[in-house]
């Protein structure tokens, strides 16, 4: 052992004091520097990771009132398919006014895009999105129902889909804690899709009434997508009852919003099943 530190004895014997005094400091302010570099490091980390998903919702607040107003403007079309000229020309106002709500949207997402496209690395997909929007807008005086659902499912979901990548690439979805990571993950993907699904019944049944009649194959539809609300309604309940167990300060307020949400949406889907399809045997086609 004494050999072992025979060369730092011999070194320190031939400093001066001042000398071993700032060999000594040296010493220990090396490894103090390296802690201090690895948790400069992991902090700028997290800051950025931080920055990344504030981006991100910044980015899907108004992509996700671009597709609820779309959701909306798709019902208003769906009847405006089915309906005859007298109920076209009484639509024309609300569908003019929901039009231009859309495009006041695109606008907000546009200068989102500006500021934090390259942060969210969504390519051209909200570009294809635009002129997916402009493609149907113009088909107007053409569409039917089955045309309208085509083209308008496809805008729908091509939204849902743009805003799951911006959470993902934006680390929204990538949260370390139970308690966000659950909420992101219901703003992202849940909360979307169940809006699709409620879109489509509401469009469905709203063109249905225009018409005046039920096919098969809308009644069938009707049928697949309320089960598919509902299963996306209790998807957000266990999402959030973990939530609710992780951050118990939660519960109270999380509670309240999902059992007035469930209320609503039964109510809605009860409503479907006894005026449409309770009475779809008499009117199918």
């Amino acid at each position: 052992m004494t050999l072992l530190f025979a060369p730092a004895v011999r070194l320190m014997n031939r400093l001066k004091y001042s000398q071993k005094y700032l060999l000594v400091g040296l010493v220990l302010v090396i490894p103090l520097g390296v802690v201090l570099t690895q948790y400069i490091s992991q902090s700028n980390a997290t800051l950025d990771f931080a920055a990344k998903e504030l981006s991100g919702l910044a980015y899907n607040g108004p992509l996700t009132t671009f597709l609820h107003d779309v959701e909306q403007y798709a019902g208003l079309v769906y009847i405006h398919a089915e309906g005859d000229d007298a109920l076209k020309a009484r639509m024309a106002s609300a569908m003019a006014d929901q039009q231009a709500k859309v495009e006041d949207d695109m606008r907000a997402v546009d200068a989102a895009q500006a500021s934090m496209g390259q942060t969210v690395a969504i390519g051209t997909r909200w570009d294809d999105l635009k002129n997916e929007w402009n493609r149907v807008k113009i088909a107007l005086p053409t569409l039917t129902e089955g045309t309208a659902a085509s083209l308008y499912s496809n805008l729908i979901h091509q939204t849902v889909v743009l805003i799951v990548v911006v959470g993902n690439n934006s680390n929204l979805i990538l949260d370390h804690d139970i308690d966000t990571y659950y909420i992101m993950e219901s703003l992202v993907q849940e909360i979307p899709e169940s809006s699709s699904y409620l879109s489509d019944i509401r469009n469905y049944s709203a063109a249905s009434a225009a018409a005046g009649t039920l096919s098969s194959a809308d009644r069938t539809r009707l049928v697949i997508l309320g089960g598919l609300a509902r299963f996306e309604l209790e998807s957000q309940q266990m999402s959030l009852g973990y939530v609710a167990a992780y951050n118990p300060s939660l519960t109270t307020f999380l509670n309240d919003n999902l059992s007035a949400v469930q209320i609503r949406l039964n109510e809605f889907l009860d409503h479907v099943d006894k005026v449409i399809l309770g009475s779809a045997g008499e009117q199918q086609t």
